[in-house]
């Protein structure tokens, strides 16, 4: 939380404020108005007519309290529905279904005929709303009251709209699941819609049809659905039920893997949302946008923005319900507000608002102070963590390069050093066969004790920095054949055949040098492991990973192979324990830590597949060109 947050909520509180004190003035109209049906119906003509919903509660206000002046039941009726509508949009579902309750409480005291079709509406109505709570058993029980009275009167229009709402209440509450009852209604209710050219219930139909067969039809059916559904609500020019068509679409094209496009259709379900100030579908659009900048476009900036716009709508609507209680109170009791008390609200207002404010600004500069000491700690902590693990991995390459040289450095030449003790004692004792085998003995220690020597001087320039790095366009091919022809002498003594199945381009970025020494250790060690009369083999091919182009190399060998915990293990320095090769050759590890961290320094990646019994095979993939 920052304290960007806080005077978000303090211009929010503010703003919404001012409008309280803006409604009550207007309500004061109320003295002036004549008290009339004429009036209540011209003012429920403005209901129906204007998109702005604040502008609308306060006309519906009106025209409910005037007929409830005049004894107007019909009218008081109508502005009841037309305030639970705006609750409905507000998404204040609690607010909403209080008020369908009374206008149902109205036409069942009347029981009249004539308003036989307006009790089937606000039944119909309040199935809707239970299902935005997700309350579907009442939904269903209100919807078929609902259809139970369209059959009667033979509304063929809100018997259409109630299949269709009989469609989306089984459609969410089995899960999205597949279910025969949910095509079925769209289909009695498209029968109907398509008979008379409703086109906003055709719209409708298309879209609870797109979002339930999105498991069972091709991707390209869902979008073009979706797409229909937006040209009928086009056609019946009612814009403010797009945004819900554009979300839904949005979502598609996410699961689709077409990031950019669902991107563009939540920004126009979030732009129409708030142009008509729907605050349920801007909730979802933002909570939509917030999901596709933070999870799949990894963009923090404007996730964030999101996110705020998600507290604030959210804050928005749970306001809402805590002012229902005071609501139900003033209907219950319809008690006539004087113009004193009015202006004696104003007054409390005024200094309850004044007072909000400033414990605000206090609690947003205690959060804030809070908030900056705290990100300060974390700050600290972050250093202090980051300080202790490179000083264990400086712990861990010390102790390794101390065990090195402790042992892997001193057995060899210690051995070297007895042989040649042994040669000058007794060298009359000797045969010249044996004088050979020793020799071949000196060979192969001083042979391994320079390697190791090589690979502890290339570790050390490499940890201190010193390492070159100057990557160019090479053709790899060389280095290896060069590698085989140096090792051809070791490969001959095992009787070990090296396969180069390299395609002739085999081009790649890289440093000449790294490579190089890379290479060499993965062929050494793979002669090492290798048993006598076995093969060595090279194969390349050109891959495309995020639309960049690799040269992937195999080095394959039959050698004794290494367990799961030996390959998980062997890049890591604290970790990694040398095996003894095919002919009891010994190793240190280095040489593959040396080997993985010039592969990751040339922008490449390595891993490698083994069995034990069964050999190894080392992959290495370098970038074609520099990216």
């Amino acid at each position: 939380m920052s304290i960007y947050y806080f005077i978000n909520i303090v211009v929010v509180v503010f703003f919404l404020s001012i409008t309280a004190l803006k409604s009550q003035s207007e309500l004061q109209n109320y003295d002036t108005l004549p008290k009339d049906i004429k009036t209540v119906d011209k003012l429920l003509e403005y209901c129906d007519n204007i998109d702005n919903i604040d502008s609308n509660i306060i006309y519906a206000n009106t025209a409910l309290k005037i007929s409830e002046s005049i004894n107007y039941t019909l009218g008081a009726a109508k502005a009841l529905h037309s305030l639970a509508s705006s609750h409905y949009y507000f998404a204040d579902y609690e607010k909403a279904l209080f008020f369908l309750k009374l206008e149902i409480e109205i036409y069942l005291s009347t029981n009249s005929i004539n308003n036989s079709d307006l009790l089937g509406e606000s039944y119909r109505f309040s199935g809707e709303v239970y299902r935005a709570q997700k309350d579907y058993d009442n939904a269903l029980r209100y919807l078929e009251k609902a259809e139970t009275i369209f059959h009667k009167t033979q509304n063929q229009f809100l018997l259409s709209k109630t299949y269709n709402r009989y469609a989306a209440v089984i459609l969410e509450q089995t899960g999205y699941a597949k279910d025969q009852r949910v095509p079925d209604y769209i289909h009695k209710s498209d029968e109907i819609a398509k008979k008379y050219n409703y086109y906003d219930i055709i719209a409708n139909n298309i879209n609870i049809y797109a979002s339930y067969s999105q498991f069972y039809v091709e991707y390209d059916e869902i979008i073009a659905n979706y797409k229909s559904a937006i040209e009928y609500l086009k056609k019946f020019e009612q814009p403010s039920e797009i945004p819900n068509i554009y979300r839904n679409l949005a979502y598609a094209y996410r699961n689709g893997g077409k990031i950019d496009s669902a991107l563009y259709y939540a920004h126009k379900s979030y732009e129409i949302s708030k142009k008509y100030n729907i605050n349920v579908y801007i909730y979802n659009s933002v909570g939509l946008l917030y999901s596709i900048y933070h999870e799949d476009l990894n963009n923090n900036d404007s996730a964030i923005v999101y996110l705020k716009y998600m507290i604030e709508y959210e804050g928005l609507m749970y306001d809402a319900e805590k002012m229902l209680y005071q609501t139900q109170m003033e209907y219950k009791f319809k008690s006539q507000i004087k113009d004193d008390e009015i202006k004696s609200q104003k007054v409390i207002m005024f200094y309850q608002i004044l007072i909000s404010i400033v414990l605000i600004i206090i609690l947003a500069g205690i959060g804030y102070f809070f908030y900056f000491r705290a990100k300060h700690q974390k700050l600290a902590n972050e250093i202090i963590n980051k300080q202790k693990e490179e000083l264990d991995e400086l712990n861990s390459a010390k102790d390794k390069f101390f065990s090195i040289i402790a042992h892997d450095l001193r057995n060899p030449v210690s051995s070297f050093q007895n042989i040649t003790s042994m040669m000058y004692d007794d060298y009359q004792d000797f045969s010249d066969s044996e004088k050979h085998d020793i020799l071949r003995l000196l060979k192969e220690s001083a042979n391994n004790l320079s390697s190791l020597l090589e690979n502890l001087l290339t570790w050390s320039r490499s940890q201190s920095g010193k390492i070159n790095y100057e990557p160019d366009s090479y053709n790899i091919n060389y280095i290896i054949n060069n590698i085989i022809q140096e090792h051809q002498s070791i490969a001959k003594n095992k009787n070990i055949n090296f396969i180069n199945n390299l395609k002739a381009d085999t081009k790649a970025y890289y440093d000449a040098s790294l490579i190089n020494i890379a290479i060499r250790n993965i062929v050494s060690n793979s002669l090492k492991f290798s048993p006598n009369d076995s093969n060595i083999y090279f194969y390349s091919e050109t891959i495309v990973e995020s639309n960049n182009e690799f040269l992937q190399i195999e080095i394959k060998d039959e050698g004794v192979g290494m367990s799961p915990t030996q390959v998980q293990n062997i890049f890591s320095l604290d970790k990694n324990k040398s095996t003894k090769g095919s002919l009891g050759e010994k190793g240190t590890g280095l040489g593959m830590i040396l080997v993985h961290e010039f592969i990751i320094k040339n922008q490449g990646k390595i891993w490698i597949e083994s069995e034990i019994g069964k050999g190894t095979s080392v992959y290495i993939q370098l970038p074609v060109k520099k990216y």
